[in-house]
């Protein structure tokens, strides 16, 4: 390998998550908001609508 060549690291699943928008997102989740999240309402809008609204949300705090 010469000075120019860049081995680059595959992408794991977890890299194409972070890549995505939020709307792209919203089509991948099957789980309601609020299986995880118990200060989200859910307003019945349906699932990729409350997912949209979920992670364009401010973060209420960190995940541990």
């Amino acid at each position: 390998m010469n000075g120019n060549e860049r081995t680059t690291k595959p992408l794991t699943n977890g890299d194409r998550l972070r890549a995505m928008s939020n709307e792209e997102l919203a089509d991948k989740v099957t789980l309601c908001p609020t299986s995880f999240d118990k200060n989200f309402y859910c307003k019945l809008k349906g699932c990729r609508k409350c997912w949209q609204d979920w992670l364009n949300s401010p973060a209420e705090s960190e995940v541990k």
